[in-house]
């Protein structure tokens, strides 16, 4: 299992935090730097952009809840 979490180092707990962690063998520690903190995937990055510009552009659909298959045209 991977697991992302963002800690502030300046806290000192959040520092007691990070050397209690590197201290177990199950864990491996990652330094990420806003320079190449490329999360997700650059394809998955371009789709949710277009998807945000769509709605923008009023290029959507709305489903009624009620009647979700009628909404897109299937019933």
């Amino acid at each position: 299992m991977e697991l992302l979490i963002n800690i502030d180092e300046t806290n000192t707990d959040s520092k007691n935090l990070i050397t209690y962690l590197k201290k177990l063998s199950y864990v491996k520690l990652y330094t990420i730097t806003k320079k190449d903190s490329h999360l997700y995937n650059p394809e998955f990055v371009e789709k949710i952009k277009q998807a945000e510009t769509d709605i923008k552009n009023g290029d959507y659909k709305t489903l009624n809840s009620d009647n979700i298959w009628e909404s897109l045209g299937l019933k």
